[in-house]
């Protein structure tokens, strides 16, 4: 079950489960996200393991990773997509971290050639 669905059965907020896993509200509200919205995350091991325990079992690691029991190629695919996500944030993240060295690097040269 995911963990929205979970949530939306048991009338929970996302703030009450922050509380009962240990997490902030924010993330919570990440993780209950569908996987294909940008700011879906995955859980750490740890969390993740709290909220296995805080649900009784109903939300599982699978759960997060769009896993089917038995049907292997719709995971692999699954799991395909999760990683091509990820790649594409860190060359967005990358890019900018670049222009962002570029611009300082600019503001330098330019406080030097003003300076007395």
């Amino acid at each position: 079950m995911r963990l929205r669905a979970y949530l939306d059965r048991e009338k929970l907020s996302t703030g009450d489960f922050a509380e009962l896993v240990g997490v902030s509200s924010i993330n919570v509200h990440r993780y209950a996200l569908e996987p294909d919205r940008a700011e879906f995350r995955i859980p750490r091991p740890a969390i993740m393991a709290a909220i296995v325990k805080a649900t009784d079992g109903a939300v599982t690691a699978n759960d997060f990773y769009l896993l089917e029991p038995g049907d292997a190629e719709a995971n692999a695919r699954a799991r395909a997509r999760q990683r091509v996500k990820r790649r594409i944030a860190r060359s967005a993240a990358a890019r900018k971290s670049a222009a962002n060295r570029r611009r300082c690097r600019l503001l330098r040269i330019s406080d030097r050639v003003q300076a007395p």
